[in-house]
């Protein structure tokens, strides 16, 4: 189930007998969609976890958290608690001019996606991956590859800014790269991270075979639409998962 038994030898949980557990996959207007062993659900909080809610957003379910649910006689189900967050609680500053709190978590790969074609300056590359690595492995994932005549050139530069760094070229219109990125994930859980642009909705539906997202538009200052999703946890398939943020 979305990697429960890797995050539950990780963490030593005890789980009440009235709850059940599952992983965030998406949120909008108030309303979670979580995968349980039966499968999809979408899920309202409970009293007690809106309290802690509004009492501080980290206390929140985000994407990524693997949360306990109660399921009542008539059908209804409420998330109940948030289970300790075991790593990788990726913040949305890492891709994204605007603040905010968690934009995904238990993240093991960060996946910091920036778009030939639209090269940014070196030191916001390196920014970007000293906020990503704080939390996850840090990947630089060089989009678009094929808008490029030279994708060496800037790729060198990259490397040579964050030696201790992947590299990784790529391009969906000719695969360059996307096995890597698959190999990279394996039965983990990566989140794609960048600016609006930079290609996250196509590599991860390249990757996960199908489409799978709504496309929302950003406004001009790269804040995505409020009423847009705030992202969604895409299965991969042969295992593993993705999180692609707004």
């Amino acid at each position: 189930m979305l990697g429960w038994d890797a995050y539950r030898s990780a963490v030593d949980v005890s789980l009440p007998e009235d709850l059940k557990p599952a992983r965030v996959v998406a949120a909008e207007h108030g309303v979670w969609t979580v995968m349980t062993e039966r499968g999809p659900t979408r899920v309202g909080l409970s009293g007690g976890m809106l309290q802690q809610a509004c009492a501080d957003p980290e206390n929140a379910p985000y994407v990524g958290d693997w949360v306990l649910l109660r399921f009542w006689c008539d059908g209804r189900s409420t998330l109940e608690t948030v289970l300790p967050r075991r790593f990788g609680n990726v913040s949305e500053s890492a891709h994204r001019v605007c603040s905010g709190p968690i934009a995904a978590a238990n993240v093991d790969v960060a996946f910091v996606l920036v778009p030939f074609g639209a090269e940014q300056p070196l030191a916001s590359v390196v920014r970007r991956v000293q906020v990503a690595s704080q939390d996850a492995i840090p990947v630089v994932v060089l989009t678009k590859a094929d808008l490029s005549d030279d994708p060496k050139e800037y790729a060198s530069r990259v490397m040579n800014a964050l030696p201790e760094v992947e590299v990784v070229t790529c391009s969906v219109v000719d695969g360059r790269g996307t096995q890597v990125l698959r190999e990279m994930v394996g039965h983990r859980t990566g989140a794609l991270l960048g600016a609006p642009g930079a290609g996250r909705s196509s590599l991860v539906e390249f990757l996960a075979g199908v489409p799978v997202l709504r496309h929302h538009r950003s406004d001009a200052c790269g804040c995505a639409d409020p009423s847009a999703p705030r992202g969604a946890l895409v299965p991969l398939p042969g295992g593993g998962c993705l999180i692609t943020t707004n």
